[in-house]
């Protein structure tokens, strides 16, 4: 038996043994760009005679790999070619096959721009007819490394301010036919980046699955696409952390046309705006519904007999069919973002009401400035009563007078401690899906920081009312 017959007996688990040239150095014209490319290469053989003769002739000798792969480099300094399907399907035909192998896989990675690509091909040759075809059970890959975007995207309310950096790779499982081939890269890439860069998801896990579905509208011919993004910013002491999701065509196919789109009014950090996807979450109770609807408020003031403004603005709940069903303590806080002034007693209800949320905004407002005569000279400043709406049910609300859950609420503990007094533990917050307790713990611990200059202190101090004649509010802190 020839050396370079001896190959074509060894079959199936025969051939266990590889032959590799890493990332070589490789210069070509394709996609009418002059390339700067790193090439692998693993040819499969069997060892078994040359393990036992330590006898090169028996195997591959990648110097001789190399040196070919370095001649066609110069012979077709002046081809172009058209995909890197075209350029790999070259190098199996007139370099790979020539050497002692019927299995091969070529990877080529092109490292040009701010990401990089790299392309699997595994390809067979039978030497009957001298045919390659792609290997059984190994399929095709192009693969979208590294590609750094900035986004809006979070739950928390600084995070739908500042645009923040994703790192994504995509890899896409094109067939023979797949428009993927000649196209090339970068208009995927190019597709995507515009996709991410005009998004506004509060989840990577909705971020990902439409990404992938923009994949298969985009491209065709692709059998499988995986998507994986990370955010390296978003947890301290981590490089960063994500989600990754694989679709075939077969899964998918029926939602490829579903892709999210984004009003671009609303993608923007000058004002806050977070989507809601979500059916069960989105519906606004109406007028006519008659339903009663369980709403969280929160309370506070700074002027005046405190105490009488906030018994005052309970007793007007109640007067107007807004049942209040349980109080909190009172607590005293630090004046917050406007810090010139007096400091403020806080509490929070949980109440009833058939009202709709707009209607129930109407009311809070007419107690504010028609009941207690409040006079707003600027934002944040002080005030005799404020009443505020965090919860309304499980609803998620955006709209320019009215955001629910209350967008600032988690960034204050004069809500989140009393908030939590009459919140169940098991409470999940509508948008962040973590229970308001632990954002209450993430405050109090520091994991959470809140700006100095936005507050001087979060600490607050439990207060007893003391019932009296005085025209002041007089209390025992605790």
């Amino acid at each position: 038996m020839t050396q370079t017959r001896q190959h074509s007996i060894l079959k199936g688990n025969d051939l266990k043994d590889t032959v590799s040239v890493k990332n070589l150095k490789f210069s070509c014209q394709l996609y009418s760009q002059q390339k700067h490319l790193d090439l692998s290469l693993d040819l499969k053989t069997s060892f078994l005679k040359a393990g036992l003769t330590d006898d090169l002739k028996y195997s591959i000798n990648y110097a001789v790999l190399s040196r070919a792969v370095k001649e066609f480099e110069s012979a077709n300094e002046n081809k172009h070619f058209t995909s890197f399907k075209n350029l790999g399907e070259s190098l199996f035909k007139d370099v790979i096959f020539k050497q002692n192998s019927d299995h091969a896989s070529l990877s080529i990675d092109d490292h040009q721009s701010s990401n990089s690509v790299q392309v699997k091909l595994h390809r067979s040759l039978n030497r009957n007819d001298n045919s390659i075809t792609t290997q059984e059970n190994s399929a095709d890959t192009l693969k979208i490394r590294d590609l750094k975007l900035m986004t809006i995207i979070g739950v928390f309310t600084e995070e739908r301010f500042t645009k923040q950096p994703v790192v994504l790779d995509i890899t896409v499982h094109p067939n023979s036919k797949s428009s993927l081939w000649a196209a090339g890269p970068d208009m995927l890439v190019s597709q995507i980046t515009k996709y991410i860069e005009n998004s506004n998801f509060k989840t990577v896990e909705a971020l990902v699955l439409n990404v992938c579905k923009l994949v298969y509208q985009t491209i065709s011919g692709i059998e499988k696409c995986e998507v994986n993004v990370i955010k390296p910013d978003a947890i301290d002491y981590t490089d960063g952390v994500g989600v990754s999701v694989i679709r075939t065509k077969k899964e998918i196919e029926a939602e490829v046309e579903d892709v999210v789109a984004f009003d671009s009014s609303n993608v923007t950090v000058d004002k806050f705006f977070i989507p809601n996807l979500n059916s069960e979450t989105v519906a606004v109770p109406q007028a006519d519904d008659h339903k009663f609807h369980t709403v969280y408020l929160a309370f506070g003031s700074n002027v005046g007999n405190q105490l009488s403004f906030i018994n005052g603005a309970i007793e007007a709940l109640n007067e107007k069919n807004i049942k209040v069903l349980q109080t909190s303590s009172l607590y005293k806080s630090k004046p917050m973002y406007y810090l010139d002034q007096s400091d403020f007693i806080n509490g929070c209800l949980k109440v009833e009401t058939v009202l709709p949320p707009h209607d129930l905004l109407k009311e809070l407002k007419d107690i504010e400035y028609n009941v207690f005569k409040r006079v707003k000279k600027f934002d944040n400043g002080p005030r005799s009563i404020d009443l505020d709406i965090l919860f309304y049910d499980g609803l998620i609300l955006n709209d320019p007078d009215l955001n629910i859950p209350h967008i600032r609420m988690l960034e204050r503990s004069f809500v989140l401690l009393p908030l939590c007094e009459i919140l169940p533990p098991t409470f999940i917050h509508p948008v962040t899906a973590e229970p308001v307790h632990d954002h209450l713990k993430q405050l109090v611990t520091g994991t959470r920081q809140v700006d100095p200059n936005v507050q001087t202190s979060i600490d607050l101090v439990n207060l007893v009312p003391l019932v009296d004649n005085s025209k002041e509010f007089r209390y025992i802190e605790m």
